[in-house]
């Protein structure tokens, strides 16, 4: 998941986080840890 933010973070130019919206996809079965996936993301590079 950490690859998938970075990636997201490179959207803006000058290589920091801007506001943004991800979408998470969370799967879990019994007795497993929660799994969870980068399936969007979304940056808002007009925002303060």
């Amino acid at each position: 998941m950490q690859a998938g933010c970075s990636s997201c973070g490179s959207l803006h130019h000058n290589g920091g986080f801007p506001y943004f919206e991800v979408l998470l996809k969370t799967s879990r079965l019994s007795g497993t840890a929660l799994n969870s996936q980068l399936v969007a993301c979304r940056a808002y590079a007009d925002l303060p």
